[in-house]
């Protein structure tokens, strides 16, 4: 449903309002992940963030493992609402992805990127909330600068 906007002529509004939407599902979907993550949730978190650490600058399979974690996030959930953010969470990581054009800026990002998204899923493990939403909130900061230099 929101697919169009990637071939979309960048829109600073609706930009603006993807994020604040991410921001405000995704922070709520960690805190509940903190709470009732099982093992095998936290198994596939962290097969998915190795995934990312293999990637090694590969924009599609740094993508795709990212969009993972956070489906397996929403999953860990348990609310049926917060898994729709996936969607959300899948065009705001394109849009950052989109903007990748120069090799330094990629590795930067993908290093900040893979960093967050480590502290994200430990602090999931360990049940602390808090931190998941510091980390969560520092992905999509990132995401949301580097959609940024599209407008």
């Amino acid at each position: 449903m929101l697919s169009w906007h990637f071939y979309a002529k960048p829109d600073r509004r609706f930009y603006e309002s993807l994020f604040d939407t991410r921001r405000a599902l995704e922070t709520r979907a960690v805190r509940l992940a903190s709470e009732r993550r099982t093992a095998e949730n936290v198994r596939l978190m962290k097969y998915w963030l190795h995934q990312m650490e293999l990637a090694e600058g590969n924009v599609e399979a740094h993508g795709l493992s990212g969009l993972e974690i956070h489906r397996a996030i929403a999953e860990s959930s348990g609310n049926a609402l917060l898994r729709s953010v996936t969607g959300i969470v899948e065009l705001t990581l394109a849009l950052a992805l989109k903007s990748l054009t120069e090799t330094a800026v990629g590795t930067a990002y993908f290093s900040a990127g893979f960093a967050a998204h480590t502290a994200l899923v430990k602090a999931i493990e360990a049940g602390d909330g808090a931190e998941a939403e510091t980390a969560v909130i520092q992905l999509i900061e990132l995401d949301d600068a580097r959609a940024a230099t599209l407008l």
